[in-house]
């Protein structure tokens, strides 16, 4: 994913890229929020 987000960024998708980083943060958040502490 880390490829794929340096290639987003310096591409014409930095959009689409930023919008997958914000989701993949929400999902991960969500999942860290999920696991029992």
């Amino acid at each position: 994913m880390r490829l794929q987000r340096s290639a987003g960024s310096s591409g014409p998708r930095a959009g689409n890229a930023d919008d997958a980083r914000a989701a993949g943060r929400a999902m991960t958040t969500r999942r860290h929020a999920q696991l029992p502490k």
